[in-house]
């Protein structure tokens, strides 16, 4: 990417302008960053230079670019130049230099068994065991059992009503047997 950007375009106000090309860069930069290594390769190094025009421009870290595209932009400047090229990058390996201290070292190694380290969680017991016996267990038809050093959770409580009366009042209620009693008209006709 090598171009010249405007602050003073006229879809964009100039903030938005700087928003939108900190935007660009980065996708830019994430872009090349997806592209597959040549063999012998262990990242995507860049080559970054920023500054008001191409002559002035001058090289950065790709972590400052956005920050001096910022600072030109605070400077008043109309326009900023960008050049980003990806290169291929390989990490030095260096040696590490030998010890040579009479004294054995206190860490673990990282070799060693669990069951050398101290435990910092005394408190709480190790199944470790009884799981790799419950797994033999399983295999020669044994049914499964719980470990019996493990702890049962207490029951839920039971739901409590409270003593005290509702916020809503009751209804009465009809008796609807009386009603009709008293609603039918009684006849003295019989039938017989």
């Amino acid at each position: 990417m090598r171009q010249t950007f405007t602050f003073a375009e006229s879809t964009h106000k100039p903030p938005q302008a700087l928003a939108a090309l900190k935007n660009r860069v980065r996708k830019y930069v994430k872009r090349e960053r997806r592209k597959p290594l040549p063999e012998g390769v262990d990242f995507w190094d860049f080559s970054c230079k920023v500054g008001e025009t191409e002559e002035t421009a001058t090289d950065v870290h790709i972590s400052e670019v956005t920050n001096l595209i910022e600072a030109v932009f605070d400077a008043g400047d109309p326009t900023v130049y960008v050049e980003i090229i990806s290169k291929p990058g390989v990490r030095n390996k260096s040696a590490k230099p030998a010890t040579t201290s009479s004294r054995p070292s206190t860490k673990p190694t990282r070799h060693s068994t669990k069951s050398s380290r101290p435990s910092t969680k005394s408190s709480r017991p190790s199944t470790k065991s009884s799981r790799s016996s419950t797994k033999s267990d399983m295999d020669s038809g044994k049914p499964f059992k719980r470990p019996s050093n493990t702890t049962e959770k207490p029951a839920a409580k039971p739901f409590k009503r409270s003593s005290e009366p509702s916020h809503r009042a009751a209804k009465p209620v009809k008796d609807t047997a009386k009603d009709d009693q008293d609603t039918k008209p009684s006849s003295s006709w019989s039938f017989s």
